[in-house]
């Protein structure tokens, strides 16, 4: 590799940094969270040579994740208010068959589907190591690892994920749904991402929803207009393990979807 390819490697490992810290600053939260997301990015530096590539995509998913499920477990009665994970953003693998390698490795004992009913098809699995942190930006508890088992339909994603986080687990702040399927509480979830203009005053229903962690909102000079991205979650308890989904609800459909998912994973892993 020249020296030019390494020295323009550095800059867009830099660029993306700056980006990070400009959007957490443009966010409406209390600076208390922008601080931990700085730290979080102090701290990344420290790890960047476990990080093989950046995809927006996928790191707006891993966000939306944290968003979606962290703030609802406790390490012996010690509340977690953030959650950092790492690892490739291409998958590990796209070998169905290699999910029972990745699986056994980590010490979980799980049926994975290669095909569900409504048509999402197995399109590979990344293995994560994740940190959990306190209130005060402390780590809590220690790492452990979660398997993202990635299914298509057409243009359509959703990401299962599973981990033996070693905590327990409340209901989630943001759920919208409970049911039970087969003995088993499921959660439903919902998180809107709201991109708004620099003048744009929240309404007290807006307030309220981020208040409950259900709305998030970002700004920039170069939005005009209003707009929203709907993410649907689904979360349950089995085996002791912890097993959740995640999709942006592009179709108006993710609901239906995640929940015929989460049925037959349960059936298979019961």
């Amino acid at each position: 590799m020249s020296m030019a390819v390494k020295t323009d490697k550095y800059k867009i490992e830099e660029a993306i940094k700056n980006m990070y810290r400009e959007e957490a600053n443009k966010l409406k939260t209390p600076e208390s969270i922008k601080q931990r997301i700085d730290e979080r990015l102090i701290s990344a530096n420290e790890r960047k040579e476990r990080i093989k590539m950046f995809k927006k995509k996928k790191l707006v998913l891993v966000a939306v994740a944290v968003l979606l499920f962290a703030s609802i477990t406790s390490y012996a009665g010690v509340k977690v208010s953030s959650t950092t994970g790492w690892g490739n953003a291409e998958p590990d693998s796209k070998v169905f068959s290699d999910c029972a390698k990745f699986a056994k490795k980590e010490g979980f004992k799980i049926h994975p589907v290669e095909t569900f009913s409504n048509g999402y098809t197995y399109n590979g699995i990344n293995v994560s190591t994740n940190q959990a942190y306190d209130s005060e930006g402390q780590p809590t508890g220690e790492q452990y690892k979660t398997l993202m088992l990635e299914y298509r339909n057409e243009n359509q994603q959703i990401t299962i994920s599973v981990e033996d986080n070693g905590k327990g687990s409340e209901k989630p702040a943001n759920t919208v749904e409970e049911k039970t399927m087969d003995g088993i509480k499921v959660y439903m979830t919902e998180y809107i991402h709201m991109m708004v203009p620099l003048d744009y005053e929240l309404t007290e229903e807006e307030k309220q929803m981020i208040d409950e962690g259900r709305l998030g909102t970002g700004t920039d000079s170069l939005v005009t207009e209003v707009s929203s991205t709907t993410y649907r979650g689904i979360q349950w308890e089995m085996n002791g393990l912890l097993w959740y989904g995640l999709s942006e609800d592009t179709a108006g459909n993710a609901t239906g979807d995640l929940e015929l998912m989460a049925e037959e994973l349960i059936a298979t892993n019961k």
